[in-house]
């Protein structure tokens, strides 16, 4: 009775599984915000099991285009359609917790407090901590374990992995792979992008392009639209305005010179070893010429403890000009305590720090609400004058003078931004500006504390081209990967006790070098067929004839199906930029949908019948 239940739950699965079915629908979606445009005639379906990333810029419209399609927004014109009752799971970048006093209260408006917290047990949170005094990621946690414990149709999550830590990172990545809801992300972390998507809409200057190929592709496709872009302009009688000329010429150029910049990365990560192996052999002296030195930071054996644990138990390291130090490890660790011991902002309990007479330390903050929120971008950075009528149009950057327009033009502002309040800005804007202002300083270490938090990934782009110009150090703590990666020269890891290790090179230098069990997740397995309860004990049978050759005929389809979809996805990739065959496309997305559903569902049934083989007991 046990086994044909097991059969018959399995089949019933397997059939849900396979079905394919459109969720939500739009067509010709018109959105206009203050009477300007977001993007207009936007035909777009979402279907059962899709992975999508919607990416752009800082307030091109991606929350806008999400809101419409979770139902939460009008639109100006056209249709928005369900297929039946859909359940959405919308985690919002700000999640709007009332009068909830605990994140246990806010939990419980929506679920079940002890189901929260099993379903998202490799988060964590706690229930009693008050709102108004937990920290970002603590709120995230919450609200993250809110919407996976609904267990919707739809998961809508825009920005989830902000403020979260690595071991968290890790987790929900694997979490939503395994996941069966259709899932729609916008987030700047590329690397839980390429590893989860397989479709990407794109919204730029007011249009809506999609492709059905995963974030791994984003940037070749976006660089062939721009090359076409720019080839069809030269055609054009009248020039574009010079905003659209600078952002897609702008951008092309940036990542040209990627390939230069990682080279140069590389070249850096090299030099940083070999001082570190003379260092700890050669036990070079270093001059005592403090105007001169390269040595920016000389920490020898410091520690600090606040309790009875420490948060650094002698450490020491040298920082050097050129090195871009990243500091890694769980919320909590000590992170922010070790920037603040080598920056001497804090005092060490043991050990020496050393600086330079001349060391210039420039620290980037998140804009918060302590400043006017009516001051003018213009006024944030060239100050106000001792009249209300004066105007400062002019910036210090270094030792020389550049109007305020160019400067930020170069930070991706535009011309008609300058006079706007800071309140009017996005979270990325904000984060922009800072930058802007820390960059203006003179300074020869700059302390980066989660820099890409809110950053889209132009900015992105922009922040590690600063950085590989910097002639400075850099402390920065991040857990962004592919940031680490492009601009890590060195990465110091929190481990047991206080204990800090370095590693040279970036985050994928680290997992090689290093048995990091407290934050590897194994990569996770599709969903398996429901299992006998631990009263059923009878042995596992082995396949039947006919699972036999069904087991050998899965095995033949499948390398078929992903050589069918592959053609499939490479013919429509060379259309996406063809915005006038929209409903072509979307005829043709549906096609590829099926094929991938297709072969979710074969991997899922070979799985089981492989499984089910492999526990057979031998004779």
């Amino acid at each position: 009775m046990g086994q044909r239940c097991h059969g018959e739950c399995y089949r019933a699965w397997l059939e849900v599984d396979i079905a394919n079915h459109h969720l939500i629908g739009l067509k010709d979606a018109s959105v206009s915000i203050g009477g300007e445009r977001v993007f207009s005639n936007v035909s777009l379906n979402i279907h059962s099991r899709d992975r999508l990333a919607l990416v752009g810029r800082n307030g091109a419209g991606k929350s806008t285009l999400a809101s419409l399609i979770a139902g939460r927004r009008d639109l100006d014109s056209g249709t928005r359609w369900e297929s039946g009752h859909v359940s959405i799971g919308y985690l919002h970048q700000t999640p709007n917790f009332g009068q909830c006093k605990t994140l246990g209260e806010f939990v419980e408006q929506h679920v079940r407090l002890h189901e929260a917290r099993k379903v998202a047990a490799g988060l964590g949170f706690d229930p009693t901590l008050r709102v108004n005094g937990a920290s970002g990621g603590e709120i995230r946690r919450a609200a993250i374990s809110v919407v996976l414990a609904a267990e919707p149709d739809l998961l809508i999550l825009d920005e989830p992995t902000n403020h979260l830590d690595l071991n968290a990172i890790l987790w929900l990545e694997n979490k939503l792979e395994s996941t069966r809801a259709a899932l729609i992300l916008i987030s700047h972390d590329r690397a839980i992008l390429k590893r989860l998507t397989r479709r990407t809409v794109w919204i730029d200057r007011g249009y809506v392009r999609q492709v059905h190929q995963g974030y791994t592709h984003f940037e070749d496709w976006q660089e062939q639209l721009f090359e076409q872009e720019v080839a069809s302009r030269k055609k054009l009688e009248k020039s574009i305005r010079a905003e659209t000329v600078w952002a897609v010429e702008g951008i092309s150029a940036r990542r040209k010179r990627n390939q230069r910049r990682l080279a140069e990365l590389q070249r850096l990560r090299a030099q940083r070893r070999e001082m570190q192996r003379h260092s700890e052999f050669g036990r070079i002296k270093i001059a005592e010429d403090l105007s001169k030195s390269r040595i920016l930071i000389d920490a020898h054996d410091i520690s600090k403890r606040f309790g009875p644990q420490p948060l650094v138990n002698c450490f020491s390291l040298r920082v050097r000009r050129g090195d871009r130090v990243a500091l890694l490890g769980p919320n909590g660790c000590g992170k922010t305590t070790l920037i603040r011991l080598l920056c001497g902002s804090l005092a060490a309990d043991s050990g020496t720090i050393k600086w330079p007479v001349r060391t210039k330390i420039a620290t980037f903050e998140q804009i918060r609400d302590t400043h006017d929120a009516d001051m003018s971008v213009r006024e944030f950075l060239c100050g106000r004058g001792s009249h209300a009528s004066d105007r400062m149009d002019q910036i210090a950057v270094g030792e020389s003078k550049r109007h305020v327009i160019s400067y930020l033009n170069d930070f991706l502002f535009s011309s008609h931004q300058i006079e706007s309040p800071l309140k009017s800005l996005s979270g990325g804007e904000r984060a922009r500006l800072e930058l802007a202002r820390i960059m203006a300083q003179p300074s020869n270490v700059l302390v980066l504390d989660e820099p890409t938090n809110d950053l889209d990934m132009e900015t992105l782009e922009l922040l590690q081209e600063l950085l590989s110009h910097y002639k400075g150090a850099v402390l920065m703590v991040s857990h962004d990967r592919e940031f680490l990666d492009r601009t890590a020269t060195s990465i110091v890891a929190c481990t047991k006790g206080g204990q800090w290790i370095e590693t040279i090179g970036g985050w994928t230098d680290y997992l090689s070098r290093h048995d990091i069990k407290a934050i590897t997740i194994p990569k996770a397995r599709h969903r398996r067929p429901p299992q006998k309860s631990d009263k059923e004990t009878t042995p596992a049978k082995s396949l039947t004839f006919t699972e036999t050759y069904r087991l050998q005929e899965i095995e033949r389809l499948l390398p078929v199906k992903e050589v069918e979809l592959a053609e499939l996805s490479k013919k429509i990739a060379q259309r996406g930029a063809d915005l006038e065959n929209q409903v072509e496309l979307d005829g043709a997305y549906l096609e590829i949908s099926k094929l991938q559903e297709q072969i979710d569902a074969l991997e899922v049934e070979w799985l089981y019948l492989f499984e089910k083989r492999d526990s057979a007991p031998s004779h």
